[in-house]
């Protein structure tokens, strides 16, 4: 009787104290940001492939804050890569909250605008310069050219030799993701 007793306290001070369960946290994910050299044509060249790399820090209901763990650049013409580990989130906690229809399945098309990121990358190669980088997403308003369209402005710029800039104002881009695995 006591055990019985004892228990029925414990769930009522749960209850009665208004303590929420802990949320389980989505697994790890990138999105892919696809810049075309004609934002609006999906068969034109990809001149630049952003890769944010993903990590869920907090969760309240169906609002998960994720940070970027790692940002890639990469620039298919010269097979040129450039990093940015913890990039800088223009944030008040350096987080990207996104609300999901279902946080424990999040979608690629609720990543679609990315918050302010900008510092330098740095090149995987010694052969280039380190690449500054400004870039920050909005909504897509309209009918998109891609399966799943975002709208970002960008700024990358090669801090030094002969790799030209990449720059767009509210360039439609293509878009995609999904859980990161290896």
């Amino acid at each position: 009787m006591r055990i019985l007793t004892w228990s029925a306290a414990l769930f009522c001070s749960g209850l009665c104290l208004g303590v929420t369960p802990v949320q389980e946290l989505p697994d790890n994910r990138i999105q892919i940001f696809k810049i075309h050299e004609d934002p609006s044509n999906p068969l034109s060249q990809v001149t630049t492939i952003v890769t944010a790399h993903l990590s869920a820090m907090d969760r309240i209901d169906d609002k998960v804050a994720w940070r970027i763990d790692s940002l890639e650049f990469y620039r298919p013409a010269t097979a040129q890569t450039w990093t940015k580990t913890l990039p800088t989130v223009s944030t008040s906690d350096g987080l990207w909250w996104i609300k999901h229809a279902d946080a424990d399945a999040p979608q690629a098309s609720e990543f679609l605008v990315p918050p302010s990121v900008t510092g330098e990358a740095i090149a995987n190669s010694s052969a280039y310069a380190n690449l500054a980088y400004d870039l920050v997403g909005h909504s897509y308003t309209g009918t998109g050219p891609y399966a799943i369209t975002s709208s970002l402005s960008y700024y990358l710029h090669p801090i030094a030799g002969l790799d030209p800039d990449d720059e767009g104002d509210h360039e439609p881009v293509e878009s995609s993701g999904g859980p990161e695995t290896g």
